[in-house]
């Protein structure tokens, strides 16, 4: 859920709202990275949020003998609304 969260938080508050954290500091997002190729790398990997590793499907869904469900598609929704937002947030009339 980690990239819907960041990818959440990008559309809400805006690039410069993202910051990065180590175990030293924190740090706003393009601060961090070394170049600006880097960041806008880090970016497009955080749009991607049915691209990452989900812990679900590497535990084939069960857990302890017990199905549980896969993240991905409990994600659809909330990616749906947040998409709807986005449009009626930027719908030109």
């Amino acid at each position: 859920w980690c990239r819907a969260e960041q990818l959440s938080h990008l559309c809400s508050c805006g690039i410069e709202g993202l910051f990065v954290a180590d175990e030293e500091d924190i740090f706003p997002g393009q601060n961090y990275f070394s170049s600006t190729e880097e960041w806008e790398a880090y970016i497009q990997t955080t749009l991607q949020v049915f691209s990452g590793q989900a812990s679900c499907c590497a535990l084939h869904h069960h857990v302890k003998g017990r199905e549980i469900p896969c993240d991905r598609e409990q994600l659809v929704t909330p990616m749906a609304a947040l998409y709807a937002r986005l449009r009626a947030k930027h719908h030109v009339r």
